[in-house]
């Protein structure tokens, strides 16, 4: 993709051009660094609105309270990584969870 050319000057050469730039950028950043590490363990990220039961959510598959919510409008205060022992290295560092 990055060594596709649009010669002609036509009324939506520039609108493409910017999305193949977008295509490569998310192709470089995103889809091959984990296609190349596809060994690497599933990163899901739980999210919705305050009292929405993300921690119920998550509670739920493991089967007992890996993570519980805040005392003030049941609110969790901060991220929190549930990963299998084995996984950690995985995990450690910026890459996956920069503070």
């Amino acid at each position: 993709m990055a060594a596709t050319t649009l010669p002609l000057a036509l009324p939506d050469s520039n609108s493409v051009r910017q999305d193949i730039r977008a295509t490569v950028a998310q192709l470089d950043d995103y889809i091959l660094p984990r296609y190349r590490s596809l060994d690497a363990p599933l990163l899901a990220v739980v999210g919705g609105s305050t009292g929405a039961g993300r921690s119920t959510l998550v509670n739920a598959p493991v089967g007992h309270p890996v993570t519980r919510s805040g005392a003030i409008r049941p609110t969790t205060r901060q991220p929190i990584l549930l990963q299998h022992p084995d996984d950690a290295a995985w995990f450690e560092g910026q890459r996956s969870c920069p503070a």
